[in-house]
């Protein structure tokens, strides 16, 4: 129910038991972030890692061609889930 007391926002959603179900937020890296992020970076593994990370902040790869993204995740240092 939208009321004064239990507003409704954009990110609450009713769910199949009348509940409430709630869409986490993915914080934004900031600039100066990423900056610090990559010079902080120990190999390249790393660096691809934020420069990913970031890129998908920016929607980089939702139209990458088939095979791309298999590729980069190989290359990254943190294990791709499918692997």
């Amino acid at each position: 129910m939208n009321t004064p007391s239990t507003p409704k926002t954009i990110f609450e959603v009713p769910g199949l038991s009348c509940s409430i179900m709630k869409i986490p937020q993915i914080p934004m890296m900031s600039g100066e972030e990423f900056q610090q992020q990559l010079l902080q970076s120990k190999n390249k593994g790393e660096a691809l890692d934020i420069l990913c990370r970031r890129g998908s902040q920016f929607g980089w790869f939702s139209d990458m061609p088939e095979g791309l993204f298999d590729k980069l995740a190989a290359w990254r240092s943190i294990p791709s889930k499918s692997a």
